[in-house]
């Protein structure tokens, strides 16, 4: 009888375990890459941010800028583009769950306004603001020279 009881006791301690998880990953889950790559017409490089909703439940990401500078060296500065380019989505949008939206930057008009803010060649990296307020930023950060 005792061995019975201890059974449930383990299986209750996992099944509450595995709610927990089940409810941390119910929401919208966020990440967001970025990569330079090759323009496809025209030229030059675009710069490629890709925000990924890894949960089960829409969001609705408000918009998409850059953080400029070496953050252990001086905090950073943000850089926010105007215009994405042909192809991608307007911001706001809604990012579903389990989907993954690709969003152009152009390079050259990038690397322009973060030498203008900290002169030379700075380290970028993006980040995406959420409806709910909730700031993504990008984990790894890109330099702007192939």
């Amino acid at each position: 009888m005792l061995a019975l009881s201890i059974l449930a006791l383990g299986l209750s301690v996992v099944s509450l375990g595995w709610q927990v998880i089940a409810w941390r990953r119910g929401g919208p889950v966020v990440q967001v890459s970025q990569g330079l790559m090759p323009a496809h017409v025209g030229g030059g490089d675009e710069l490629r941010v890709v925000v990924r909703n890894l949960g089960r439940f829409a969001t609705t990401v408000d918009w998409c800028s850059f953080l400029v500078g070496d953050t252990k060296v001086r905090p950073d500065v943000v850089v926010v583009l105007p215009e994405t380019l042909d192809g991608a989505e307007p911001f706001p949008f809604r990012l579903e769950g389990h989907s993954s939206q690709i969003i152009l930057f152009d390079a050259a008009d990038l690397r322009r306004r973060a030498a203008r803010i900290r002169g030379g060649t700075q380290p970028v990296r993006a980040f995406v603001q959420l409806g709910n307020g909730h700031h993504i930023v990008c984990k790894k950060a890109q330099w702007l020279e192939r």
